[in-house]
């Protein structure tokens, strides 16, 4: 078998447990070719009312010529009925940490305050920041020692390359690929973008900017097990456009997708919010770190997806907040829309 591997070159990976995979890596990311998509997309949808597709535990199952879904492998799901998140204690140059529990937290409401269609039930899961902070800053999965599923911001650089250095949200999971059960699961947001932080529901995100809540919403849906979907107004859908809060709230697909991965009446573990192995407030040592996958003793390998801008926003808003931060060190006046908060 291959050893561990990764596409971004961040880190070499360990070796894992029969049956383990460090597995699939999705995100909201920049990408030119998606408006092509798009159009596909709605033709797929139009072919069949199902849009949504979920995760596998198959990487490179070739994908259903009607719903665009992987073909193979276990779905992903959390086994238990509720699961932790945790914040690293730094949080972010932009964002502080009260307000990015208080954002992580309502995404994750979004999702699980739904009504599942013909009961009128929530999801059958519960997220929550149970277990407090803590001091690691990588995502990673110790087999032997105690984890946490973190929500971390990439500050001072975005240390994923090739197709994952324009995403804007990156969730790597880990899962056991002979049952599809999710492990462990960690969301790295990009702090080299300029984000929003909504505070009031007056505010306007910027058209330099990128809502937070946006990101976080669309990320905690890959936390949770959802893939992309091919419904372009949906929030699991690739892209975002900076400048809006339009993945917010989930739609019907969303609805729809997430009441199949925790369906109200399922018999889900009792409630624990431990991670696996018992709560990390530090990292572990010896273990993967901050990459995109591990080849497991089983010919599972894991995958990644993305959140992307539309063609040329990442790059402009950076050029944009670069411009802003030379005139405001020269004592220039504030771009339009300017919410003084730090940016990059």
């Amino acid at each position: 078998m291959r050893a561990a591997s990764c596409r971004n070159d961040v880190g070499v990976g360990a070796r894992v447990p029969r049956g383990t995979g460090r597995g699939q890596c999705y995100g909201l990311r920049v990408r030119r070719w998606f408006t092509g998509l798009l159009a596909a997309a709605a033709l797929l949808q139009a072919s069949d009312g199902r849009a949504f597709c979920r995760k596998t535990t198959c990487r490179d199952c070739p994908p259903d010529e009607t719903t665009g879904c992987a073909v193979g492998g276990q779905p992903l799901i959390w086994p238990g009925a509720c699961v932790s998140f945790t914040l690293s204690r730094q949080a972010s140059k932009q964002v502080s940490v009260a307000d990015a529990e208080r954002l992580v937290t309502a995404a994750f409401d979004a999702w699980q305050s739904v009504s599942c269609p013909g009961t009128g039930e929530p999801p059958s899961i519960s997220v929550a920041d149970a277990l407090g902070r803590t001091s690691c800053t990588l995502a990673e999965y110790s087999r032997t020692g105690a984890n946490a599923n973190v929500v971390l911001f990439r500050d001072d650089e975005w240390p994923y390359q090739a197709e994952e250095d324009n995403a804007i949200g990156l969730t790597s999971v880990s899962f056991d690929s002979v049952t599809g059960q999710i492990l462990d699961a960690d969301i790295e947001i990009n702090g080299t973008v300029p984000l929003f932080v909504q505070r009031s529901a007056m505010d306007e995100v910027p058209p330099e900017q990128f809502d937070l809540l946006s990101i976080l919403t669309h990320e905690t849906g890959h936390f949770l097990g959802l893939a992309h979907s091919t419904d372009p107004l949906a929030v699991m859908r690739p892209t975002y456009e900076s400048g809006t809060a339009s993945l917010r709230v989930p739609n019907e697909d969303d609805i729809a997708g997430i009441c199949s991965v925790y369906p109200p009446d399922r018999r889900a573990l009792p409630c624990d919010f431990t991670p696996k192995g018992g709560f990390a407030s530090e990292c572990p040592l010896g273990v993967f770190k901050g990459g995109c996958e591990i080849s497991a003793p089983l010919p599972t390998r894991g995958a990644c997806a993305g959140l992307f801008a539309l063609p040329g926003a990442l790059a402009l808003a950076r050029r944009r907040a670069r411009r802003f931060s030379r005139l405001r060190r020269a004592g220039g006046a504030k771009p339009q829309g300017d919410t003084s908060r730090g940016r990059r």
